[in-house]
């Protein structure tokens, strides 16, 4: 099965968006080995209103996400 979601802004239409005590950050999986803070691409000037940061890495490639189970979790 294919579900595809289309990701029309970022703040909370999209799934990857985050905050936190130093602000907004992108939860994507792009950043996870970056420098610290890196991934604190949002303000509140492009997160509302359909608008995407220009660093959102949505927009250079679609990300896929296989979900499966565990097989020691097994009945």
């Amino acid at each position: 099965m294919k579900t595809e979601k289309k990701i029309s802004g970022c703040y909370h239409m999209c799934p990857f968006f985050a905050t936190d005590a130093d602000g907004m950050k992108c939860g994507h999986p792009y950043w996870i080995g970056k420098r610290s803070f890196d991934n604190m691409i949002i303000t509140q000037q492009n997160s509302r209103y359909g608008k995407i940061p220009e660093k959102c890495p949505l927009r250079d490639d679609e990300l896929i996400i296989t979900y499966t189970l565990d097989d020691d979790k097994g009945v």
